[in-house]
């Protein structure tokens, strides 16, 4: 994984929120990113990066933490 993430706050995006099968939509709408941590994990010979998103939910008027994969440029 690069060290550049596609989101940034204040990006616009479309969230979908899913069952814990990954592949049925329990929800889905718009909203703006807020915040973003990153988690990084140096394990023996590999190094592991990943980034959570904190996106403000304009349907709900809430905050939700979102994987890169549920979430949607527009």
């Amino acid at each position: 994984m690069s060290d550049t993430t596609p989101f940034e706050p204040g990006d616009l995006v479309r969230w979908h929120e899913t069952y814990h099968d990954i592949l049925t939509t329990k929800d889905t709408g718009v909203g703006l990113i807020v915040g973003k941590q990153t988690f990084k994990f140096d394990d023996f010979d590999s190094k592991i990066q990943y980034t959570n998103y904190k996106v403000y939910r304009n349907k709900h008027r809430d905050v939700v933490t979102f994987d890169l994969n549920d979430l949607i440029k527009v």
